[in-house]
């Protein structure tokens, strides 16, 4: 996702999806992703493995 992290641009996107896969809107299921942070490669590999796994785990849910 771009910078906007779906905030602007999620109707658009929702209607494009829903008209590719010939569904309505309400049942593509599409929803904007929580804003993020970047992170660089220095503070992922500082990370401990407790906060790894908890990273992986969100990510695995996701």
């Amino acid at each position: 996702m771009g910078p906007c992290q779906g905030r602007y641009c999620g109707l658009t996107v929702l209607a494009l999806l829903a008209t590719a896969n010939g569904q309505d809107m309400d049942e593509t299921g599409y929803t904007a992703s929580a804003p993020l942070k970047p992170v660089t490669l220095g503070e992922l590999a500082a990370m401990d493995s407790t906060a790894q796994n908890a990273a992986e785990q969100s990510i695995n849910k996701g």
